[in-house]
């Protein structure tokens, strides 16, 4: 079993040298959806493309990358890939990660739960973090979803997915809401759904964000933003395990990321240094490597490395593609980066350790 203590001293490392792998990876394992949500932003790439990479292909990936903290297998819709059981443990045996991320929509119930505990039995040491999206009441969810059947599905999806956690303790099962100008004035009666009939383990909220199919989603108000961010982590607080200083640190660190995005959605430069390309690595289903899910720079595809992620990190176009985005200082909302530029930020982690031990 990877020690937790030597995690955390590479965490204390990299706080001081950004230089060397990623730590974190969001690979899209497909491009297929069954759904088109009116706030997606990789709606234009959506079942278009075959050539996905292969398991043999992926193991490469995973086996160059061997001390990954998180990774989150998207999409798409993550589970329409019958091979995603084996796709995540071989990030678990190879890159030794800690943390694995699947969100889903829930529509395909049967199969989603069907390789979600094909998946559980396969990964039996890293942390596993699922759920379903859910943007509203039933008629909001729907709405956005673009699909009548999206609200009942996702909620026995959940169910079903809470089930398999006997036995399982390194399952977590959350909801996560995409606020939006349509959803935004809708939050209060439906959280209160969620905390109270639902009880997932977490509740996550992103921003709007990107080119999405419908752009007047993005007229989201920032106090309304911001208050639904405060509700999210007091429903973490409430439900954290009595006495675990790790999960009140995940939630320090929430609550600190919560705010730069609030930050930077009003800001109009770049407010705290960004770690894209350094700490954070994008993986397409095609094998092609980008500097950030915001931009369309790339680094090259690993496929013309032999799949081997850490030679094409360590090439001249991806340092070419890093001094790009430091010379654009581009600013985003875009969560995954400002989840890892909070916790390597030095000043924000000492912030997020005196708000763990408040």
């Amino acid at each position: 079993m990877r020690s937790r203590p030597l995690d955390d001293l590479r965490i204390a490392g990299r706080l001081a040298v950004k230089r060397g792998l990623p730590v974190s990876l969001i690979f899209f394992v497909t491009s297929r959806c069954n759904l088109l949500c009116r706030h997606c932003f990789y709606w234009e790439e959506l079942n278009k493309k075959k050539g996905e990479l292969e398991l043999p292909e992926i193991e490469k990936i995973a086996k160059s990358l061997p001390n990954l903290l998180t990774v989150s297998l998207t999409g798409g819709e993550p589970y329409l890939r019958p091979d995603l059981p084996e796709i995540a443990s071989a990030f678990e045996q190879y890159s030794h990660v800690r943390n694995i991320q699947i969100p889903s929509n829930g529509l395909l119930v049967a199969k989603t739960l069907e390789r979600a505990e094909a998946l559980l039995n396969k990964v039996r040491e890293a942390r596993v973090a699922t759920g379903v999206s859910l943007d509203g009441p039933r008629d909001i969810h729907n709405e956005i979803r673009q699909n009548a059947r999206s609200f009942d599905c996702a909620l026995e999806t959940l169910k079903g997915l809470k089930a398999l956690k006997a036995g399982r303790p390194n399952l977590s099962v959350g909801v996560a809401l995409t606020v939006s100008s349509i959803n935004q004035h809708r939050f209060e009666d439906f959280y209160r759904f969620v905390s109270e009939e639902l009880e997932p383990d977490a509740v996550t909220i992103t921003l709007v964000r990107g080119n999405p199919i419908d752009p007047s989603l993005k007229a989201v108000e920032m106090q309304r933003y911001v208050s639904i961010a405060q509700e999210v982590i007091k429903y973490r607080r409430e439900r954290r395990p009595a006495g675990s200083w790790s999960e009140r640190m995940v939630i320090a660190k929430e609550e600190e990321t919560y705010r730069l995005i609030a930050a930077a959605a009003s800001a109009d430069h770049r407010i705290a240094p960004c770690y894209a390309g350094e700490l954070i690595g994008i993986l397409s289903e095609l094998g092609q490597v980008y500097l950030c899910e915001t931009l369309d720079r790339k680094m090259g595809n690993v496929r013309q490395f032999d799949c081997d992620f850490a030679a094409l990190w360590r090439s001249a176009e991806a340092a070419s593609a890093r001094r790009f985005q430091k010379e654009l200082g581009c600013q985003c909302t875009y969560e995954c980066a400002m989840s890892i530029n909070t916790l390597f930020n030095p000043g924000k982690a000492l912030r997020i350790v005196r708000n763990t031990f408040k």
